[in-house]
């Protein structure tokens, strides 16, 4: 069969339209483009009950599924975005003057059968219970003396890792917590920079067929390496249904800005008999003269003022901690009498910082002898030491600005003197 196109079929139908009439097509006739008529175009709708056929091809992974789509669309398939990872009951963040961690299933107020606790520092002592998986108990002692005793299940307990006490001015450098599947937390560990380390596991992380493959390290910040609180939940079942712990952040110094002294009143309190220590002397014989008689003493000696607070534990920033104004450090009231003053308590006018200084006390004294007298002039100063307890408030400011204030007891040691004196000795003539 031979191929038609549009313009023979349309030149044949003018030639059977014009021979009847014994006429011809014209030559100039030209071809008229078929039309698609859209009234005819007819839209199907599938049946309600029009079930696909579903070619079933199993498990496959990911370049097995590109492999398909490409022989099936000729396309490629865009690379898989990456799921994004599940977010865990966990917190680390700047808190005001804290950097604190927060992680378990059962956070504060998540359930009434796990009630949350919170024990404020600084902390002096640490000591941890552990179970067959989680943390069973805490006992801690903050440098106020407070004692707190968080304890879980005793018949679960792990071997005791013992007490951590932290020395003067010890602090933490790294702290690292155990976390395990279900946001559990299976024991912590941390250093110092005294040298010190302390670690506290659970059971199956010390047993040697535990796979530890499933448990995470997580170094958290420390800041200042000093802990100032410690908090989380205990559950009813006995063991911690969560774990924090708040860290100062980095210090920019550390102040007193109050103290309670033992033993005053109305801020004043009597100094008690002093020592008194002689520095020079002269002799004046002037008994043979009918005439007063005078010679000068001059005189020099060397005396400690130091004031200082002890306390159980504490720390410093740039080695020293410094006395606000609002703080006062006890001082001798200066008065005529010499045997015994006062110690008294008033605002100073600028930040102090407690120290121990050498004072060298130095003072020319005249002595004047009557006539027919026999003199011994005397030079001395008396000194006055005081020991008191005390409680003292604490201030930390961190390099934000942001302070965080604990309250420490401890003693008072001061020590000062009043000025020279001179006593004259006069004995008569026989």
């Amino acid at each position: 069969m031979g191929r038609f196109t549009s313009t023979s079929i349309t030149c044949s139908l003018a030639a059977a339209l014009f021979a009847p009439f014994g006429l011809s097509a014209p030559a100039n006739v030209q071809a008229i483009e078929a039309r698609q008529d859209i009234s005819n175009i007819v839209t199907i709708t599938p049946s309600p009950t029009f079930t696909p056929e579903v070619v079933k091809h199993g498990p496959l992974d990911e370049a097995a599924i590109a492999d398909l789509v490409q022989k099936l669309t000729g396309t490629s398939l865009k690379a898989r975005e990456p799921e994004p990872q599940l977010q865990t009951r966990q917190f680390t963040s700047t808190n005001g003057a804290f950097l604190s961690y927060l992680h378990g299933p059962n956070l504060p107020g998540s359930s009434p059968d796990c009630p949350e606790f919170l024990v404020d520092g600084p902390i002096q002592s640490i000591e941890a219970s552990m179970g067959s998986s989680n943390i069973r108990g805490l006992k801690l002692k903050s440098i106020a003396g407070v004692e707190t005793d968080v304890t879980g299940d005793p018949n679960e307990a792990n071997p005791a890792p013992g007490v951590f006490e932290f020395g003067a001015n010890e602090r933490i450098t790294e702290f690292i917590v155990k976390e395990g599947s279900f946001n559990q937390v299976h024991g912590f560990s941390f250093k110092t920079d005294a040298g010190n380390s302390y670690q506290a596991f659970s059971r199956f992380l010390t047993d040697p067929e535990f796979d530890p493959s499933g448990v995470k390290d997580n170094s958290i910040p420390v800041g200042s390496g000093i802990i100032a609180r410690i908090q989380g939940t205990q559950c009813n079942t006995g063991i911690f249904g969560s774990f924090g712990i708040d860290f100062l952040d980095d210090l920019a110094s550390i102040q007193i800005t109050n103290i309670t002294y033992s033993g005053f009143t109305n801020n004043i309190a009597p100094s008690g008999a002093g020592s008194t220590l002689s520095v020079g002397s002269v002799i004046l014989d002037n008994r043979n003269s009918s005439i007063q008689q005078s010679m000068a003493l001059t005189t020099s000696d060397a005396t400690t003022k130091s004031s200082s607070i002890t306390t159980t534990l504490s720390w410093k920033v740039g080695g020293s901690v410094t006395v606000k104004t609002e703080a006062s450090i006890p001082f001798l009231a200066k008065s005529e009498v010499t045997a015994s003053t006062n110690w008294e308590v008033n605002p100073s006018s600028s930040d102090t910082e407690l120290t121990q200084t050498t004072v060298t006390r130095s003072a020319t004294f005249t002595l004047a002898c009557p006539a027919r007298k026999f003199c011994v002039g005397a030079a001395s100063f008396t000194t006055f030491k005081l020991d008191v307890n005390l409680e003292a408030t604490f201030s930390a400011v961190t390099k934000s600005g942001q302070a965080y204030n604990w309250v420490q007891k401890g003693t008072f040691k001061g020590s000062d003197s009043l000025a020279m004196k001179l006593t004259i000795d006069e004995v008569d003539s026989a």
